[in-house]
């Protein structure tokens, strides 16, 4: 044992590969699919065009949180789905 920050243990719990690491539609309380994902990254834009596809407004759509919405703009969430 060593005295670490919450940022130090997870950071080992990464490197060791340790912790559940189900991503995307694997995970039991997933909403979304990769497909969903790519779209709302896609309507999102196009929000310079058509002004309605704002974050607010996907959320809506999707069923889903608004902060889920910029996760996954922002690449924070479903960042193993590429474009």
């Amino acid at each position: 044992l060593w005295v670490g920050s919450h940022r130090d243990n997870a950071v080992d719990r990464e490197e060791k590969d340790r912790g559940n690491h189900e991503k995307g539609e694997d995970r039991y309380n997933a909403k979304l699919n990769e497909n969903s994902v790519r779209k709302i990254r896609k309507l999102f834009k196009m929000r310079e065009k058509y002004k309605k596809y704002t974050q607010t407004y996907l959320s809506k759509l999707f069923g889903v949180d608004r902060a889920l919405i910029g996760r996954i703009i922002n690449r924070k969430s479903w960042k193993h789905i590429e474009d």
